[in-house]
This record gives C-alpha cells, sequence and structure tokens, in this order.
C-alpha cells in the first residue's frame, strides 16, 4: 500500500490539533506539578507544631495551597490541606462545616491516610461532635499511621480531653499514640497530658523512656507514683 498524502488544509487541521493535545498535556503537567510541590511543601509546614508567636492565618503556605486548590479542585491532598488551614486560623462554625466537606472528600479518595482521620478527629473535637464519627476518627488514624508524630501530636492532644468519654477501642487507640509519643518525644508528649489534665496517662508509658535528670516532668511522674 502507498502512503496516503494528507492535503495541505488537512495536515493544518492534524497539526493545529496536535498541537492543542501538546499544550493541554503541557498545562496539566505543569498545573499538577505546582500543585504537587505545594502539597509537599505544605504538608512539610503543617507538620510542625504551631509556633505561638506566628498567628496561623498568617501562614505562607495557606495561600499557595489556596491557589493551588482552584488549580486542582479534585486532588485529595489540597482538599486536606484546605481543611488543615481552616482549622488553624478560624472558628466559624460555617468555615468549619466547609472544612467537612473537603476532608469527607479527602478520605473518600484516599481512606488509608492516617492523617485525614487525625484530622478529622480534631474538626469532630473543634466543633463539639464527641460521639461515634470522632471515636472512629481517632481509630483509623492511630491504624494507618501509629507512627505519624504529627498523628500521635493529635491523637493525644484531642484523645486525651475525652479519655474517660469514649468507648474501649478509642482509649486503647489513645493509649497507643500516647505510648508512641513518648517514645519519640516524652518532654511533648508529657505537656500536652499534662495541659489536658492527663499527666498520669502519660506517665503510665514513661517506664523506658530516657528520664532527664532533674526534668520537672521526670520529678512529677515519680511524685505520682509515690502517691499512688
Amino acid at each position: 500500500m502507498g502512503r496516503i498524502e494528507l492535503r495541505a488544509p488537512v495536515r493544518v487541521l492534524v497539526a493545529v490539533a496536535g498541537l492543542a493535545v501538546l499544550l493541554f498535556a503541557g498545562y496539566e503537567a505543569i498545573r499538577y506539578g505546582v500543585s504537587g510541590q505545594v502539597v509537599v511543601n505544605a504538608t512539610r509546614e503543617a507538620a510542625q507544631p504551631p509556633h505561638p508567636e506566628v498567628p496561623a492565618s498568617a501562614a505562607w503556605w495557606a495561600q499557595d495551597v489556596a491557589r493551588a486548590a482552584r488549580e486542582v479542585p479534585d486532588d485529595p491532598s489540597l482538599r486536606e490541606l484546605q481543611a488543615l488551614v481552616t482549622l488553624r486560623s478560624t472558628r466559624d462554625p460555617a468555615e468549619l462545616d466547609s472544612a467537612r466537606g473537603d476532608l469527607a472528600a479527602a478520605i473518600e479518595a484516599r481512606p488509608g491516610s492516617g492523617y485525614t482521620w487525625a484530622s478529622l478527629a480534631e474538626l469532630e473535637y473543634r466543633q463539639g461532635e464527641a460521639g461515634p464519627a470522632l471515636e472512629k476518627a481517632l481509630v483509623n488514624a492511630v491504624r494507618l499511621a501509629p507512627n505519624e508524630p504529627e498523628v500521635q501530636r493529635t491523637v493525644a492532644d484531642y484523645g486525651l480531653a475525652l479519655i474517660d468519654e469514649v468507648g474501649p477501642a478509642a482509649r486503647a487507640a489513645i493509649e497507643r499514640a500516647v505510648a508512641a509519643g513518648m517514645k519519640r518525644s516524652a518532654p511533648e508528649i508529657l505537656q500536652i497530658a499534662a495541659r489536658r489534665g492527663r499527666l498520669g496517662v502519660a506517665c503510665r508509658h514513661l517506664d523506658g523512656v530516657p528520664r532527664p535528670t532533674g526534668s520537672k516532668w521526670t520529678q512529677l511522674c515519680q511524685s505520682m507514683e509515690a502517691t499512688s
């Protein structure tokens, strides 16, 4: 068979169509590439404990996340980061409801993310929704990401506030997060426990953790042990 020769107008149309496809593919690659970098940077920033002297609403990554989310509205990582921006910058019920929608979409797309479940637990607590949904979020967060510092920190913080009110599965998840957090950074978890009035829970997991000589936390735990 001979080679099929395209007439000039047809060749032009084919070339234009091909160029359009390449341009669209390039645009999509850039769009997702930029959003991916935003996710990497913002996730790294969000994993850090909030700095007490820097307003959360002024975080540099908040604007980047909002811009990237407009470009890729269905990206579950960006939906979760949008929810985190809201959680760290407002107490407005309507905005928190919007964050709930973002987290629900992120979990539907990526149910295996312990970080997302931990964020949902924080949202449920912030909205005063103690109950099965919060307990499920705590359990799933620890089950899926037991060794992640941010998950340990979040579950310890909000879980210890409710440890006397939750069921056995959630209580076991909280204890597991506290125990893992104590091995990673005992001073951090002890401070969280003290703030929540649950120092005894953290002190139970101090065995096997290096006890700095003269540490006020070591002294407090030792005093609790002596009087128990």
